[in-house]
């Protein structure tokens, strides 16, 4: 399916309590129409960015519509839903942008909201929702629940099935400066991905793969591999691969392969493009996604925070407008 828009939310944060806007980008705009004229090299255009250092100046269309939470000690977290938009706010209040109407709609609120969730859609059935939560001591739970678009209710599923005594049964001289580790959580997430219609695969930094199986409504451990991504992989059929994000740099798996057997830990990759168009010395990035957009294209949106020639510090966060591609 090919994508209509992107999605792209800026949060203006210098008022008294944030607004988010939501601006919905024509793909189409981000490619040369087919018949034209031959781009030109990409390196030399490269090499004149970096000489230049100033971007082509676009202009973002219209915001489609705006959102605020109710108060200002609220928060609102976002996710995409095929071409729309779910927003929903620290009490569970749940809406949905209809950007083909153009409305919003009043949706059953969510259980246990949590800011930061991640989400992907499960087959046609459902679309699945995850958030962590810290608890101390370096523990934390993982919450999950579905969206059932049968009666367009919340579900909540079943915590991963984590057991940390299982690294010690397993390699009973296991410890995280073994995994290089030492500052990271073994059960912090580091991708996740969709696997065919009813699978959503979930990887940890130190404790393996699990697998969610939508049939079986269940979670088990598919093995004590990771997957070679951090954030979000998309499978693109065009392809026939998964492509995502390793440091940055765009890159390619093929999933169907056998899992690598020990001692590695990571599926191989295929590809990695490590070429990156050159960033003005203003520019302080704060994310980077991938969208597929269909018949085999991708879309790589990288999120800036801008100041008149001073590289911005976090502590100058405050006070500015943050973007984020979310669909």
């Amino acid at each position: 399916m090919n994508r209509r828009v992107v999605n792209l939310l800026v949060n203006n944060l210098s008022g008294r309590r944030p607004t988010f806007s939501l601006h919905r980008i024509d793909p189409a705009s981000l490619f040369r129409p087919t018949g034209s004229p031959k781009p030109a090299d990409p390196a030399a255009i490269n090499k004149a960015a970096a000489i230049n250092k100033d971007p082509a100046p676009a202009r973002l269309p219209p915001a489609a519509v705006s959102f605020s939470p109710r108060n200002e000690i609220g928060w609102m977290d976002f996710l995409a839903f095929k071409d729309d938009v779910i927003a929903v706010d620290h009490e569970g209040r749940t809406l949905l942008y209809d950007g083909e109407v153009g409305a919003v709609r009043v949706m059953n609120p969510m259980v246990g909201p949590r800011c930061g969730s991640i989400s992907l859609p499960l087959g046609d059935n459902f679309f699945f929702v995850m958030a962590r939560e810290e608890l101390g001591w370096s523990r934390q739970v993982h919450h999950c629940q579905v969206l059932c678009f049968r009666d367009w209710l919340w579900h909540p599923l079943e915590q991963l099935p984590f057991d940390e005594l299982d690294l010690f049964r397993d390699d009973p001289s296991f410890h995280k400066s073994k995994l290089g580790l030492e500052q990271l959580d073994p059960f912090e997430l580091g991708a996740y991905t969709g696997v065919g219609d009813s699978e959503i695969w979930i990887s940890t930094v130190g404790a393996g793969t699990f697998s969610f199986n939508a049939s079986k409504c269940g979670w088990s451990k598919i093995g004590d591999w990771a997957l070679p991504f951090s954030g979000r992989a998309h499978y693109v059929a065009e392809h026939g691969l998964w492509f995502g994000f390793s440091d940055d740099h765009l890159c390619a798996a093929d999933l169907r392969q056998e899992p690598p057997a020990p001692p590695l830990r990571k599926f191989p990759l295929l590809h990695l493009w490590e070429e990156e168009p050159p960033v003005h010395e203003a520019w302080t990035p704060t994310s980077t996604s991938l969208f597929p957009l269909g018949s085999g294209k991708l879309c790589i949106a990288r999120c800036f925070r801008t100041t008149d020639g001073v590289k911005l510090l976090p502590s100058d966060y405050g006070h500015e407008k943050a973007k984020r591609c979310i669909a």
